[in-house]
């Protein structure tokens, strides 16, 4: 155990300017314009009315123009979901300004599996939800994984959420962790950490998701090709934001066939709706 951490260590130093990173405790704020163009704002109204404002509470991913992913977690409160809305990330932040195209759930999937167990686990935690209208931005989309995130591989984490002071960010966050091994991540978590279903991340410095980051993507941007992946869906988040060991993922290549068929009956079911609302039409 001890080993593998300090091999994890090296490799994250060689892969990431640590003199750049060990400067801040969570992540670095995302300046760059255009980034991260799939990721995208859950808000939920505050004390359930709309008229009280809105807050950033989870996060998701465009999967294709109606098509978001996100924990399933985040969309367990059916009379919720139709007062949510969905902010692209046009600027890195959550605010919403006038002019911006803001979308509602339509229809949504949870995984059958979701919430069986009385206690917060990774597997089954993936939910894929309509969108009310097409995202018309070039370039939102991320794809998703046909092969398998190495041990030790860098990828990123972003997010919303609350940072090591325990204030939320006004501004989009983001950090480099690599993938841990099942035994690395059952050892510090064996009841929420689903091996074959979930990842599990970190870094040298404790970089980690916490609350407001459910939902948001792990991604991986292939540096020969500038196409970029996303291979996890953040399941399980500390509320120990300050000194959180690990963060774990839904593993979204375990779950690529359950979002296919998902994302078909959602298609297929707002075909058959519209087509029924244009025949009563006439």
């Amino acid at each position: 155990m001890i080993n593998s951490l300090i091999l994890m260590m090296f490799l994250y130093s060689n892969f990431v300017s640590t003199e750049y990173y060990e400067k801040i405790a969570w992540g670095s704020y995302v300046y760059e314009e255009g980034a991260y163009p799939f990721y995208l704002s859950i808000q939920e109204p505050v004390g359930g009315n709309p008229k009280n404002g809105y807050y950033h509470a989870c996060a998701g991913a465009l999967i294709e123009p109606r098509i978001m992913l996100t924990a399933a977690h985040c969309l367990m409160n059916d009379t919720l979901i139709p007062l949510m809305r969905i902010l692209p990330n046009y600027r890195n932040t959550p605010l919403i300004l006038p002019g911006d195209l803001v979308f509602k759930i339509e229809a949504y999937e949870r995984h059958p599996g979701a919430g069986s167990v009385s206690w917060a686990t990774a597997k089954d935690d993936i939910a894929v939800a309509l969108l009310d209208k097409p995202d018309p931005r070039p370039g939102a989309i991320i794809s998703r994984p046909v092969l398998p995130l190495h041990i030790c591989f860098p990828v990123k984490i972003m997010g919303y959420g609350y940072t090591e002071s325990y204030d939320p960010p006004y501004r989009l966050k983001e950090a480099i962790v690599l993938r841990l091994t099942d035994e690395e991540c059952l050892d510090e978590l064996p009841w929420q950490y689903a091996p074959g279903y979930s990842l599990c991340v970190s870094n040298s410095i404790g970089s980690a998701g916490c609350r407001g980051d459910s939902g948001g993507p792990l991604i991986w941007e292939n540096p020969k090709t500038n196409k970029t992946f996303i291979y996890g869906v953040l399941s399980i988040v500390s509320f120990q934001c300050a000194d959180a060991p690990f963060t774990i993922y839904v593993d979204v290549l375990a779950y690529n066939d359950w979002i296919d068929i998902a994302v078909f009956r959602l298609t297929i079911h707002d075909e058959l709706r519209s087509g029924s609302d244009s025949t009563k039409d006439k």
